[in-house]
């Protein structure tokens, strides 16, 4: 799966590829995401605003 993943404030997001495990430990679910957005306070988290 991808991801989009924060490294440094101001700078873009780095896309990587990421393995999903083969089991699951207790308690834990898999949840299958086919679309997804991004709220205004995770942009000022990306841009570093105040």
């Amino acid at each position: 799966m991808k991801a989009a993943i924060l490294v440094e404030s101001r700078a873009p997001l780095e896309v990587a590829e990421l393995e999903m495990p083969t089991e699951l430990s207790f308690a834990q679910v898999h949840v299958r995401i086919h679309y997804s957005g991004i709220c205004g306070a995770r942009i000022n988290e990306i841009e570093a605003a105040v």
